[in-house]
């Protein structure tokens, strides 16, 4: 499936939502209430974390199966681009 934005306005956008995350592993939305500041703000919080060393404190956990994937592990490069 192609990755798709679902507009937060649309009467099936919750559906389209699941559906996207279900079948790609993303979620994009528009004309959501969040205000850019905001987003802009958690972007640079994550970006700060994933550059610093703590990252490496989350480690998978075999019981909770919660983990952050480092680069480490992963067969090959992947990247996001976010726009806000």
């Amino acid at each position: 499936m192609k990755l798709e934005t679902v507009d937060y306005l649309a009467d099936n956008a919750a559906e389209q939502f699941v559906k996207s995350l279900r079948e790609t592993g993303f979620g994009v939305l528009k004309n959501h209430p969040i205000p850019k500041e905001l987003v802009e703000s958690i972007y640079e919080n994550w970006q700060a974390f994933f550059n610093s060393d703590r990252k490496t404190s989350f480690s998978y956990n075999v019981e909770t199966q919660d983990a952050i994937f480092h680069q480490r592990f992963q067969k090959s490069p992947k990247a996001i681009q976010l726009k806000t």
